[in-house]
C-alpha cells in the first residue's frame, strides 16, 4: 500500500481546516463581548472573511487537480465539524476567546504546512498554488 500524498485528500484536509477556522471565527466575531467589543468584533469579522476567501481560491485550485469532487460541502463540512471538535470553544471572557483564537490559528497553519508538503510530495504544488 501506498503512503504517497494524493492531492484530493491534501486539498480536502486543506478545505476542511478553512472551513472550521471560518465556523471558529465567525462564532468568535458574534460572541465577543466586554470592553474590546468593537475591536474583537471587527478584528474576528475580517479574520472569517479572509477564511472565506481562501476557501474559494483553494477550492478552485483544487478543481484543476481533483475535479468536482472537491466542491462536495458534505464531505468538507463533515471532516471541518470532526476538526471544530478538537479546537477551542468559542466562549469565556474576551481574553479567553483570544486565546482560542490563537490556538485557532496555530492548528490551521500546522494543517497548511502538512497539505503543502503533501501536495509537494504528489506534484500538485503549483506556483500560484
Amino acid at each position: 500500500m501506498s503512503t504517497a500524498a494524493k492531492p484530493l485528500d491534501c486539498y480536502m484536509l486543506l478545505l476542511a481546516s478553512t472551513r472550521a477556522a471560518y465556523l471558529w471565527f465567525h462564532a468568535a466575531h458574534h460572541l465577543t463581548s466586554g470592553a474590546s467589543f468593537y475591536g474583537d468584533h471587527k478584528a474576528y469579522s475580517r479574520q472569517y472573511e479572509a477564511y472565506v476567501k481562501a476557501f474559494d481560491s483553494i477550492t478552485e485550485r483544487g478543481m484543476l487537480f481533483c475535479g468536482d469532487a472537491i466542491a462536495s460541502p458534505v464531505t468538507t463540512t463533515r471532516i471541518a465539524l470532526d476538526i471544530l471538535g478538537t479546537l477551542p470553544p468559542v466562549a469565556g471572557s474576551a481574553d479567553e476567546i483570544a486565546v482560542g483564537a490563537v490556538a485557532v490559528t496555530r492548528r490551521f497553519l500546522s494543517e497548511l504546512q502538512t497539505a503543502r508538503g503533501g501536495l509537494r510530495q504528489c506534484g500538485a504544488l503549483t506556483s500560484g498554488t
